[in-house]
């Protein structure tokens, strides 16, 4: 028996195994799979975008459109009707707590006010009453105060401020000034000067 410290030719070149053949192969199929999947992505996210443009010029095209302008203004309008629902809700609630105002004295409040004048803000406590409103004269404010005055449920009524917003018109124009006021008025029907 000859010992050698050489291998043989013929086993040096022995053929590849078949685990390193399957783990090339995985490998290559590995790659192929990342790089189909970067094209389907791309393939996606392009389509996306086409999708979102046309979405998108969609979407002008129904923001131009007379009919939804109308509707959004339509709802505009239901919204600040609905504002003027809750504090209509709230006075009314803050009437019935106070024994002193009654139906009557609204009545008075209501029809005296002249045709020019309304009413912003209302507000009870105990036997006092607080508004305030706008009128498109001070004469109009002082009649609206007098026929308050004039009232037998009315005990007394202060005026506390006038204040104007607007330019002045020239002479022979009207203004288009407008007048904020607000007033208190103590309720009670009891005496007072005019009487």
């Amino acid at each position: 028996m000859i010992l050698t410290f050489f291998r043989d030719y013929k086993v040096k070149k022995a053929p590849k195994t078949k685990s390193l053949l399957f783990v090339n192969i995985l490998f290559l199929l590995g790659l192929i799979g990342i790089a189909g999947y970067v094209g389907l992505n791309y393939v996606l996210m392009t389509k996306l975008a086409v999708e979102t443009a046309l979405v998108d010029q969609e979407l002008v095209v129904i923001k131009t459109s007379k009919d939804l302008i109308r509707v959004m203004e339509k709802e505009e309008l239901l919204n600040e009707l609905s504002s003027v629902v809750v504090a209509v809700e709230e006075a009314g609630d803050d009437i019935e707590l106070s024994s002193l105002i009654s139906e009557n004295l609204l009545s008075v409040i209501v029809e005296t006010m002249p045709s020019d004048v309304q009413l912003t803000s209302f507000a009870v406590s105990e036997n006092n009453l607080s508004f305030s409103g706008e009128a498109l004269s001070k004469p109009a404010i002082a009649e609206y105060e007098y026929q308050l005055r004039q009232s037998a449920l009315v005990e007394d009524i202060f005026l506390n401020s006038i204040s104007s917003s607007g330019a002045e018109g020239a002479i022979g124009e009207e203004e288009s000034r407008l007048f904020s006021f607000s007033m208190d008025l103590i309720i009670g029907g009891g005496k007072h000067e005019n009487k």
